[in-house]
């Protein structure tokens, strides 16, 4: 029989196999491969931090710590704010005197929020407590007009009282005048509406203190105030149809609102009775009443149309116009301004708009009256 002979190790024969014969026999799980990291991923960190740096700590270090203490309270005033807003509203008695304590007031024809909007009462206006009915009020403003009123928008501060008694007075002219809680680095607590009295404490410089309601005190500047040495409207000034036009182009674009009067919404009543105040003209609130009030001025007619010719209209002369369906109500006005141009709102604008009523023939079918306020 054959032996069987085992095959002789072979021999490395060179240090190339040498080496190969040592990779073979070494274990592939000792000591695994070193990874490196990816090229991009240093430059992307050092991106972050960068940025980090930047927008994040760089403004802390560089704060102003005083700003800081002035921003503080905004936070405190929201809060205030709608703490009071759920609070129920003051317990007022028939015969009550109160004042508007918000910018501006909404008043309407009957004892809840769904119902008509026929006006607006200012911030400090003085009105008279009628009846109160839940958490509404219906009362009677100096001017005569009744109206209900949410009682949240009312105070009965008496010390107020004290401070309208005084001489020195200011209107507001421009479209807002922002009241501040302090006369540096204050937050807003209040919008006055053009049209709104001002009760200043004292000045220092250009800076008035202002009484508010609940025993708050106000800050602003001077600008855009009219000082009043008597009553409570601004003497009648020089050229008063062109500033009763300027005054009125306030409410250019202002988002159509009935009952409304400030440049967050109006109507055209509104409009023509804050812009004939500012000019001293105390006008009624309503379209109606304001139709029959001033000089009548008499328009010359189209011999073809039928219809006025409103280019030659002066400016300020504010035109009224009936319902399509009732020509015993008056429901639109038209302010003039340069060659039949007039700030207006017709049935589709949402908005206060200035149109040229030379081309709205309907409009113009169903004038009433032109009045003009001012003497030339």
């Amino acid at each position: 029989m054959a032996k069987l002979v085992k095959p002789a190790k072979r021999q490395p024969s060179s240090d190339q196999e040498k080496a190969q014969d040592s990779l073979l026999h070494k274990s592939i799980y000792v000591g695994g491969r070193k990874r490196k990291l990816p090229a991009w991923l240093p430059p992307l960190g050092l991106t972050i931090i960068t940025l980090l740096i930047i927008f994040w700590l760089l403004p802390r270090l560089l704060a102003d710590p005083a700003r800081e203490e002035a921003e503080e309270p905004v936070a405190s005033q929201t809060a205030l704010q709608d703490q009071d807003a759920t609070q129920p509203a003051p317990v007022f008695q028939r015969g009550d005197r109160a004042l508007i304590r918000v910018g501006e007031c909404p008043l309407f024809d009957q004892a809840q929020v769904k119902a008509q909007r026929i006006s607006s009462a200012l911030f400090n206006e003085q009105v008279e407590v009628l009846e109160v009915k839940n958490n509404w009020v219906r009362v009677r403003l100096a001017d005569g007009l009744e109206a209900w009123l949410d009682g949240q928008n009312l105070t009965k501060d008496a010390t107020m009282w004290e401070k309208k008694a005084r001489d020195r007075k200011a209107m507001v002219l421009a479209p807002y005048k922002r009241i501040m809680s302090h006369a540096i680095n204050g937050y807003p607590i209040l919008q006055a509406p053009m049209g709104t009295l001002l009760y200043p404490d004292h000045q220092v410089g250009d800076v008035l203190s202002l009484p508010l309601s609940d025993g708050q005190t106000g800050w602003t500047n001077k600008n855009d105030l009219i000082f009043l040495t008597s009553g409570d409207l601004p003497p009648i000034p020089d050229k008063a149809n062109a500033l009763f036009v300027s005054s009125a182009m306030n409410f250019y674009q202002a988002s159509y609102i009935p009952g409304g009067m400030s440049k967050d919404g109006a109507d055209m009543a509104g409009a023509i009775y804050i812009a004939a105040r500012v000019n001293g003209l105390a006008l009624p609130r309503d379209l109606t009443a304001q139709a029959k009030l001033g000089r009548e001025v008499e328009t010359i007619k189209d011999v073809t149309t039928g219809l006025i010719r409103p280019q030659l209209l002066e400016p300020g002369d504010v035109a009224f116009f009936h319902a399509p369906d009732n020509p015993r109500k008056i429901t639109q006005a038209a302010i003039l301004l340069e060659e039949g141009q007039a700030l207006c709102r017709l049935d589709n604008d949402s908005t206060l708009n200035i149109r040229d009523l030379n081309r709205q023939e309907d409009l113009l079918s169903r004038l009433v009256t032109v009045r003009r306020y001012f003497a030339d």
